[in-house]
């Protein structure tokens, strides 16, 4: 798919800000090191632009003032944090990859653009094709019979439409991630709810800013 128009490429600094700005909604582990690595067609374009957005979305969190493209780069060097940009050509997908390395642990998010859709692809390692937009609750969850409903019950009787679901799982038996689209912000008390239910190990909840 080629990148050929100024559309496109506001589609993915879209998505670079998106990958930015996920992981601390779902995760608290401290980062020494982001690897981004730009697939298909990014890999032949200047990516600045998108690496920037990237950290805009990221470094939301570590700034006091409003982190933007200018500023991005003076901010992350205030945190430590090492950031690595690379490049494959290979294989037909316009994708990114961000991996967040704490210790020992490394966690990655993709995602691609799909006409001028942006899309996930890989949440810490769980394939979907999820659309990065609106608000979303996330559930790492057991494997078994009527988990789902539980969760969906605990959503609905606090007053929260849901709007879609998609899930995806590793192995059978093993962890689910539950991905549950909602109409409105998930408040603390129903996380707390949903972290509550026998069979979730985990909750959270995530906002695209659209």
């Amino acid at each position: 798919v080629k990148i050929d128009d100024k559309s496109d490429i506001r589609s993915y600094i879209k998505l670079s800000e998106i990958l930015g700005k996920v992981y601390y909604q779902v995760e608290d582990d401290k980062i020494s090191k982001i690897d981004i690595k730009y697939q298909g067609e990014l890999a032949k374009i200047d990516t600045k632009i998108l690496s920037l957005s990237f950290l805009k979305g990221f470094l939301e969190k570590f700034s006091s003032e409003q982190v933007n493209y200018i500023n991005a780069e003076a901010v992350l060097s205030s945190t430590g944090i090492d950031f690595v940009e690379s490049k494959s050509s290979s294989g037909n997908e316009n994708l990114i990859t961000a991996s967040f390395i704490s210790g020992d642990k490394k966690s990655s998010i993709s995602g691609t653009v799909t006409g001028k859709e942006v899309r996930l692809t890989d949440f810490f390692g769980y394939k979907f094709n999820l659309e990065a937009s609106g608000n979303l609750i996330v559930v790492q969850n057991m494997d078994i019979p009527g988990i789902i409903g539980k969760i969906c019950t605990v959503i609905g009787e606090s007053g929260i439409n849901i709007s879609g679901m998609q899930m995806s799982r590793n192995k059978k038996g093993e962890k689910d991630v539950s991905f549950i689209y909602v109409d409105s912000v998930c408040e603390d008390k129903v996380l707390d709810k949903i972290k509550g239910l026998e069979g979730v190990y985990k909750a959270s909840r995530i906002s695209f800013g659209d």
